[in-house]
């Protein structure tokens, strides 16, 4: 939900293409949809690609649950749905076009798929998995992008 502590009853939640649930809201009649995005590598605060997220609401940092791989891919990480590792990135709430366009930086669905990640007790997002063979990776242990080794 948004930041109010209490619903205010406009909320409604919709399930987006992957099947995930995304926060909305009605307005008008229309629904105007936003859903939560974890990053984990170069769209962080601080790294390349964080212009992307110019106009998208910064939710906090995050680490996910112990069940992922942070790979060093090169100039960019790729995370893997298998694992023992606790992934740190940032937590975004964007639009449906901004989730489209984040879509296309990733190249879902063909480099990397959009899927729900675990952030805890009820609590997910939607994040991309790399889809890549994992030997071609570095293993980042500490799962934090920003402590990798710089090749």
């Amino acid at each position: 939900m948004s930041k109010r502590s209490r619903p205010t009853g406009r909320e409604r939640f919709l399930v987006s293409e992957t099947g995930n649930v995304a926060e909305g809201l009605w307005t008008a009649g229309a629904a105007v949809s936003s859903t939560r995005v974890f990053v984990y590598g170069s769209l962080c605060s601080g790294e390349p690609a964080h212009a992307r997220l110019e106009g998208t609401e910064f939710l906090g940092e995050r680490w996910t649950q112990p069940h992922y791989t942070l790979l060093h891919l090169g100039a960019y990480p790729g995370l893997l749905a298998s694992g023992e590792t606790r992934v740190r990135g940032e937590l975004y709430r964007v639009s449906a076009a901004q989730l489209r366009e984040l879509d296309f930086y990733e190249g879902h669905p063909d480099v990397f798929v959009r899927v729900s990640i675990d952030l805890g007790p009820k609590s997910e997002a939607e994040g991309y998995l790399w889809k890549g063979n994992p030997a071609e990776g570095v293993v980042v242990a500490s799962g934090d992008w920003r402590r990798r080794v710089r090749t």
